[in-house]
């Protein structure tokens, strides 16, 4: 085998205008990688009237929210673009790996596309190719026929007639195993399914094709020529059937983007709904009853510029002609430093697990806003919903197009969640100190908490610490005249049965007198106000409600 060694001209463009049933606006979006110079409406010669996207996309690549179905729809009319060549005819790609026999020659498979799949930009070197567990590989097989010229020697004549030249089969292998046949021809769409019943995650895909030749080789010898001793008038003729047949691959590493999900799920005390969700790869988010969580991927279409031009392979020699067809590759890439909620104002991420990774660059070609700071790769993320409703069912979208995984949320463990109770107490104070008593307790039931025995602890005036047995804590603290906080952070919910949520309390610093004075101070300019209030509005409108106590 060998590759093709042939000088390509430089890259073509992408096509200029829709094809294959795409709508002129889903089409401009799918070319980034393109060259971009933005041209003013005004100043576009030959076509008049561009499309807003058109002129945007023309000036610079788009990122999109998800992976384009019109990918896929693209690559599928593109491949059928692919020029049929005759026998004396070979074409491939520049990077293509050639095999040829004694009549076969120029012999090629080359992978296309695999679809659905997203090229996922998680960091430097580390850009695997995922795809769904089903889908289709693309591909094309050719080759052309080379047959020698008939020879003469001392009354023999030698030549071969062709009597037929097909792809007999293709066949699609994973890591080597045979998955599906099919009768060959040279452009290929071979379907997949199950990928993710196999022991690994990282397979090789690869297109094998058979390309056979059959022919008559045929040996005459002479045995009498004319009075000239010039012209055969009478020969034997022997006729031996003679065949080629020539295998060629192309194969191609990918990663079975087998998205699954768990978790666990909490009722809050007032109702808000707190869910745990993990999973086992890159994921675009999940739904909630009351809104959604985004990731930190974007995604953009750009084409194999490897297809750019083809390869038109004969016995006079090889030349470089335009590609008609061009496949489209979806990749994804981080946007975001994390995950983000949506909406704000119902829904809250409380944490995020998982590694943080720098980005790595996007190529040369693609012009998009990318991180140059550290992300994190999560693999679970804990959210709190302002939400009455359940949902049946949890659904996470995955980063290749088409590919969800859901999980019946009664299958979400349910963990309790009660409220907590945290109260703090001044025992004795002096003109130096002051020594306070906080007791925490489940305030449903009344039992105390210690966080000895478990994860969570109490901050004392900016200070850690476990209560005992009988949760409490008795702590002797500097005296200041401002007031003396404490805060229970508790541990996960879902690490420790039953969990809990936060409390907090203050007291003041000042001797008892001073307390109840402040205490009264706090309580008595709002009421002072209010009464103010209704004061000018009797007087404005003659209502006749004061003094409040008036009938009482």
């Amino acid at each position: 085998m060998s590759a093709a060694t042939v000088h390509a001209p430089p890259s073509r463009s992408p096509p200029n205008q829709t094809d294959h049933g795409l709508s002129n606006e889903t089409f401009h979006v799918l070319w980034s990688g393109d060259q971009d110079a933005f041209v003013s409406p005004a100043n576009v010669t030959g076509q008049t009237e561009r499309s807003a996207m058109a002129v945007l996309a023309n000036g610079t690549d788009i990122p999109l929210d998800e992976p384009p179905a019109a990918v896929e729809q693209w690559n599928r009319g593109d491949l059928g673009d692919f020029p049929s060549s005759g026998r004396d005819q070979s074409l491939y790609p520049p990077n293509a790996t050639l095999s040829a026999g004694t009549f076969l020659k120029d012999v090629t498979a080359n992978i296309f596309a695999v679809q659905p799949s997203t090229r996922a930009r998680i960091q430097e070197g580390d850009h695997p190719l995922y795809v769904g567990s089903s889908g289709s590989l693309l591909g094309t097989v050719d080759y052309r026929l080379e047959i020698d010229e008939p020879t003469e020697d001392l009354g023999e004549r030698n030549f071969w007639k062709l009597q037929s030249h097909e792809v007999t089969e293709v066949r699609l292998l994973v890591d080597g195993e045979v998955l599906t046949r099919q009768s060959g021809s040279q452009r290929v769409t071979v379907p997949f399914e199950d990928l993710d019943t196999y022991r690994s995650e990282n397979l090789t895909l690869t297109l094998e094709a058979d390309i056979r030749a059959d022919l008559i080789h045929v040996v005459e010898y002479c045995n009498q020529y004319n009075r000239y001793g010039r012209a055969c008038i009478d020969f034997d003729r022997e006729r031996e059937p003679d065949s080629e047949t020539i295998t060629v691959r192309d194969s191609r590493n990918v990663t079975v983007y087998d998205l699954d999900i768990s978790g666990y799920r909490a009722t809050y005390p007032n109702g808000d709904l707190g869910l745990v969700v993990y999973k086992n790869y890159p994921w675009l988010g999940h739904a909630l009853p009351n809104g959604e969580v985004r990731g930190v991927w974007r995604f953009y279409s750009a084409r194999d510029t490897g297809w750019d031009t083809l390869i038109e392979s004969s016995e006079d020699g090889q030349k470089p002609i335009s590609s008609p067809a061009q496949p489209l590759q979806v990749s994804a890439f981080p946007i975001e430093t994390g995950p983000t909620p949506s909406p704000r104002a119902n829904v809250s991420i409380l944490a995020v697990y998982g590694e943080q990774i720098q980005p790595g660059t996007l190529p040369e070609s693609i012009h998009l806003d990318t991180l140059t700071e550290p992300y994190t790769a999560s693999f679970g993320i804990e959210t709190r919903t302002k939400t009455d409703a359940r949902p049946e069912r949890v659904v996470a979208t995955g980063l290749v197009r088409g590919v969800t995984a859901e999980r019946d949320f009664s299958s979400f463990e349910e963990m309790p969640l009660s409220e907590s109770n945290l109260t703090l107490k001044v025992l004795d104070r002096d003109s130096d100190t002051l020594r306070v008593k906080a007791t925490l307790k489940s305030n449903s039931t009344g039992v105390p908490i210690n966080t000895v025995d478990r994860d969570g602890y109490l901050v004392i005036a900016g200070e850690r610490f476990n209560t005992t047995r009988n949760g409490t804590v008795i702590r002797t603290l500097p005296r200041d005249t401002g007031g003396v906080s404490a805060r229970y952070e508790p541990s996960f919910w879902w690490w420790e049965t039953p969990g809990y949520t936060a409390d907090s309390d203050v007291v003041y610093a000042r001797g008892t007198v001073l307390e109840w004075f402040a205490t009264l101070f706090r309580f008595a300019v709002p009421v002072s106000l209010f009464l103010l209030g209704v004061y000018l509005i009797d007087r404005i409108t003659g209502w006749r409600v004061w003094p409040p106590w008036r009938g009482v």
